[in-house]
């Protein structure tokens, strides 16, 4: 064999090679560290202020912080019944109650779910009395990007029946600004009896085509998002220095901090940020599942091109 010929070989070989650790990389940085946790372990607490989006970089006045959500999510063994998990039972999370999740009624129940994510959402409006009580909270679903996407990870959803967290943030005031929607890491602790918590009517997914509240704090931009919506129906709704029940969604994906907003009766929202899932990259997906092959391909036509050049040439097909 010409060893000229030797070139294209290797560039053919070096490229393919490049393209499977590429999706290798995609792959290795679609989940953050900090939630890259082992099989029954909970990721970090979180608690966030949901605030009226302005300009972006500046703190909203305290009257525009409607609401106060804490968020944790929980990886499940795997084992079929994440319900009865020893982590779970460990921290009081017994006995959730699913309800439907579609437009249909339908009641979904996913036990072999990869996640668990859980909220609380805490009605902290200060401009009280007055106020219209807190109707819906809503959870995105976004790419890498903040951008909505049209698959719905969300598998089935429901609450803990007066079920709250123990130290369930009830803070109001913005904090750090610029950043005064990101969430904010928390200690929880274990879920404890709350009869006065109020339970969610219905979870289902949504797609809001002309949303009009800013869901992206960190742009103040208002777009509309695909996710998933707990109705709290009236007359009750979540009422000025009331909480919901513990709420929890099931999920299989990749865990992230997304958008997500609370809104008012008569409309108002605010936003904010809690466990979600966040689309892999596409390129990173698709790119991942050919990267042992590309790189395997890679290496077997280095291998056979120098092996021709030493004068003969042999395939897996030959002898």
């Amino acid at each position: 064999m010409n060893k000229l010929n030797l070139f294209p070989k290797l560039a053919i070989a070096g490229l393919v090679g490049a393209i499977g650790l590429i999706g290798v990389q995609s792959e290795v940085q679609a989940l953050r560290p900090e939630f890259d946790v082992a099989r029954g372990t909970f990721v970090d607490d979180y608690f966030s202020v949901f605030g009226d989006v302005g300009p972006k970089g500046a703190p909203p006045p305290c009257p525009l912080c409607d609401s106060t959500v804490s968020t944790t999510a929980y990886r499940t063994l795997g084992d079929g019944d994440w319900t009865d998990d020893p982590a779970l039972i460990a921290r009081g999370l017994i006995d959730p109650t699913f309800i439907k999740i579609d437009e249909m009624g339908n009641v979904s129940v996913d036990l072999d779910a990869e996640w668990v994510l859980f909220y609380q959402v805490y009605n902290t409006d200060p401009l009280t009395p007055g106020e219209e009580p807190l109707g819906s909270f809503n959870i995105s679903t976004t790419d890498k990007n903040g951008h909505p996407v049209k698959h719905k990870p969300y598998t089935s959803g429901g609450f803990y029946d007066q079920l709250v967290f123990a130290n369930a943030s009830t803070a109001i005031t913005p904090l750090d600004a610029p950043n005064d929607w990101e969430a904010q890491l928390t200690d929880l602790g274990i879920a404890v009896l709350d009869p006065e918590s109020v339970n969610p009517d219905s979870a289902f997914h949504v797609t809001f085509s002309n949303n009009t509240i800013a869901v992206f704090p960190e742009t103040g931009e208002a777009k509309p998002f695909e996710g998933v919506e707990f109705a709290f129906n009236p007359p009750m709704g979540i009422q000025p220095g009331d909480t919901s029940s513990i709420l929890f969604l099931t999920a299989k994906g990749h865990l992230d901090l997304v958008p997500a907003e609370t809104q008012s009766f008569g409309g108002e929202g605010a936003a904010g940020d809690v466990f979600g899932i966040k689309k892999a990259p596409e390129p990173g997906t698709i790119l991942g599942l050919l990267a042992i092959s590309g790189l395997g391909l890679g290496m077997n036509y280095l291998r056979t091109s120098l092996c021709c050049v030493r004068g003969f040439c042999r395939f897996n097909s030959q002898t």
